[in-house]
């Protein structure tokens, strides 16, 4: 047998009957989704790059441009709201730390821990403050029906569950916080793939640890296995869970754990947060420490400086991404010449990423040996047009530079 006797009562247990497992329209099978994960757009990486895609003048794919309006950042008509504007902030911020990670990165695993925790608290924060306040959707030209309110939707039922499961007299697991381990990424993966009806987790919940344990195991197998096997030579129980696993498999990719995980932890952490301005502090809730253990939550929000994020979206203020930071862009003659006549330069894409300059940076133009300020002006950069390898930068005046104190400017701009 490809599933043990033993094991396929467990996932019986578990599951609804075939009959009750929730379908769509077309009648394919249809889960009720924990994370901002999406067949169009996977990962974290990929909203960071299509986003800063669209400020260059891209047009990304109608389904990667569906998924932003999701998170808030871009409106109907591919415009970036102002949470698109912070979100690229956080992507620029320190030398443009994030983006430069992500471009690098192959997988998702590949970032430093931080940046998952940084741009999906932001995405999370997002989601929730305009699901939250209709006017606030208006003010920023977000339609309110375009925002992801059914994962949310989805998060409440599915916190309410293991809440209520946990709490019922006769049930042995008090606290789950093993099986949330952070680490524990076979669960987290498993734990999607389980949620259809949303009732999974509570019979899951109510069965001894010990079957608790081999139940999602058990199925964290046949997800991991389905591939290997001939249908037809397999039970009518195994069929139908070699069916699930086969639509899981063609829904989602692994990464869907590290998804789900955040938004367990996003959850949590922002449920907790209490307070205003200044005076915010995280306030435990007993319900939430025995899923995930608030010991790590609030090592990650120390750690990763989550409150900066918390405080840019919520209060647009006292936050380390907001910044006014002068920047030196080393360029040739010909762009100069470009610059005084028409506000426009043309330059290697590869060349402005080495210099960390981005859209909205003010600037002052200086050689290539960095001893001379070429034009006596600070220039904002208003917009970048991709054009091939090539960037097309437009800028306009800003202020005017000293330049008798040339020199000690361009000192002080080589010390930061």
């Amino acid at each position: 047998m490809w599933i043990d006797t033993d094991d396929l009562k467990l996932l019986n247990i578990v599951f609804e009957p075939e009959n009750l497992i929730p379908r769509n329209r077309k009648g394919n099978y249809k889960l009720r989704h924990i994370s901002f994960f999406s067949t169009n757009m996977k990962a974290i990486t990929n909203v960071c790059k299509k986003l800063e895609e669209i400020i260059m003048h891209g047009t990304p794919n109608h389904q990667f441009t569906e998924v932003l309006r999701k998170m808030g950042l871009i409106n109907n008509k591919l415009e970036i709201t102002k949470y698109g504007v912070m979100l690229l902030q956080i992507m620029y911020f320190d030398n443009n730390r994030i983006i430069n990670e992500i471009h690098k990165a192959t997988a998702i695993d590949d970032l430093p821990e931080d940046i998952p925790f940084i741009v999906e608290f932001f995405l999370f924060c997002v989601v929730q403050k305009c699901l939250s306040n209709k006017e606030e959707c208006e003010k920023a030209g977000i339609v309110y029906d375009d925002l992801a309110s059914e994962i949310i939707d989805n998060l409440n039922y599915f916190f309410s569950n293991i809440i209520d499961t946990l709490k019922e007299p006769t049930n042995k697991n008090s606290n789950v916080n093993n099986l949330f381990d952070f680490s524990n990424n076979d669960f987290y993966y498993t734990l999607q793939g389980f949620n259809f009806s949303g009732f999974e987790i509570k019979r899951l919940f109510r069965l001894s640890p010990v079957d608790m344990e081999k139940a999602w195991k058990a199925y964290f197998k046949v997800l991991s296995t389905y591939d290997k096997q001939n249908r037809s030579l397999l039970s009518s129980d195994e069929q139908r869970y070699y069916d699930y696993a086969k639509y899981y498999d063609a829904v989602v990719q692994k990464d869907v754990r590290n998804r789900v995980k955040f938004s367990i932890f996003n959850y949590i952490l922002l449920s907790s947060i209490k307070g205003q301005r200044k005076k915010i502090k995280i306030v435990k809730n007993a319900d939430y420490d025995c899923i995930m253990p608030y010991t790590f939550i609030e090592e990650k929000y120390e750690e990763y400086k989550l409150r900066d994020v918390y405080n840019l979206v919520f209060y647009e203020n006292d936050s380390k991404y907001i910044t006014k930071i002068i920047k030196p862009l080393k360029v040739g003659s010909s762009a100069i010449t470009s610059i005084t006549s028409t506000g426009i330069f043309n330059i290697p894409e590869v060349v402005l990423r080495s210099q960390n300059i981005n859209i909205w940076d003010e600037i002052i133009f200086t050689d290539d040996k960095f001893t001379d300020i070429y034009l006596p002006n600070i220039y904002k950069v208003c917009d970048i047009e991709k054009m091939g390898a090539n960037l097309n930068v437009r800028v306009e005046l800003k202020n005017v530079i000293n330049m008798n104190k040339s020199q000690e400017i361009l000192d002080k701009l080589k010390e930061e």
